[in-house]
C-alpha cells in the first residue's frame, strides 16, 4: 500500500476516534453531574478518565505525526493557509484536554472520596463542573473547527 495513502487512512481513524472519544466524554460528564448518588458518579467519572487514556490521547500523536508526515510529503508549508489554523486549533485542542483531564482526574476524585465516606458529592465537585463544561464546549468548537478546516482545507477567516 501506498504509504501515504496510509498514513491518511490512520489520520481519518485518528480523527474519527478522537471526535468518537470527545462526544462520548461530554455523555458521560453529563450522566456522572446527573447521577443519583456519588458512587455513580464516581463510575462515570472513571468512565471518562480511561476513555480518555485509550481513545482520546493516543489518537492525538497518531493525527499530529501523520499530518506532519503528509504536510512534509506534500511539500505544504506549516506556517501558512488553512494547514496553519489547523494547527493552532490541534495545539488549543491539546491545551484544552490537558486542562480538562487534569479537572476530571479532581472532580473524579471528589466523586470517589464521597463514595468512600458514604456523603453526596461535596460542593467542590459542583463548583468545579460548570468550568470542566466550559471547557468541554470550548473544545467541541475548537474540534469542529479544526475538522471544517482540514476537511475544506481551507482558512478558518
Amino acid at each position: 500500500m501506498d504509504p501515504y495513502l496510509l498514513a491518511k487512512w490512520l489520520h481519518v481513524l485518528a480523527a474519527c476516534l478522537y471526535v468518537g472519544a470527545s462526544f462520548a466524554n461530554g455523555l458521560l460528564k453529563t450522566l456522572a453531574d446527573r447521577a443519583p448518588s456519588a458512587e455513580a458518579s464516581a463510575a462515570l467519572l472513571s468512565g471518562v478518565v480511561w476513555n480518555n487514556r485509550l481513545l482520546l490521547v493516543p489518537p492525538s500523536f497518531v493525527l499530529l505525526a501523520t499530518g506532519l508526515w503528509m504536510a512534509w510529503v506534500g511539500g505544504l508549508p506549516l506556517a501558512s493557509g488553512w494547514l496553519a489554523h489547523g494547527i493552532a486549533l490541534f495545539a488549543l485542542l491539546s491545551l484544552l484536554l490537558a486542562w480538562g483531564m487534569r479537572l476530571e482526574h479532581r472532580l473524579a476524585a471528589l466523586a470517589s472520596g464521597a463514595t468512600t465516606r458514604h456523603e453526596p458529592l461535596p460542593s467542590a465537585y459542583r463548583r468545579l463542573s460548570p468550568l470542566y463544561a466550559g471547557l468541554g464546549i470550548a473544545a467541541t468548537v475548537a474540534l469542529l473547527a479544526a475538522l471544517f478546516t482540514m476537511v475544506t482545507k481551507r482558512p478558518l477567516f
